[in-house]
């Protein structure tokens, strides 16, 4: 239809191989859940019959999770794409820095000292 997929094209790239992005790309064509998985789309298929319930079991893991050391980990992690191998663990070092100052940090700490 003339249409060029320029809003995903940047997180396409990124998470397939060239070849596989550029086929996507330039088929249009669907693919299915499993053809996702091969080509690293997607992390994970569920089954549909499971799906409500292995999604909720995912998704449960994050909660368990610190919002604040996700947040810094995912902005660290497309930050440091673009970077040298030296600027990135300074940034590293940088978000480590920063994460430290964070209340759940110090509460984790804190919980592990305890122990």
């Amino acid at each position: 239809i003339g249409f060029v997929p320029a809003m995903v094209m940047a997180i396409l790239r990124r998470s397939v191989s060239e070849k596989v992005a550029f086929e996507l790309i330039a088929t249009g064509e669907d693919i299915s859940a499993d053809q996702a998985q091969e080509c690293r789309l997607v992390n994970r298929v569920f089954e549909a019959v499971d799906f409500e319930s292995e999604v909720e079991k995912f998704a449960g893991r994050f909660q368990k999770s610190s919002r604040s050391a996700i947040a810094l980990s995912k902005r660290l992690f497309y930050q440091t794409d673009a970077l040298a191998f030296e600027d990135a663990l300074a940034a590293g070092v940088d978000a480590n820095a920063t994460a430290r100052l964070t209340g759940d940090c110090k509460k984790g700490v804190a919980r592990f000292l305890e122990k």
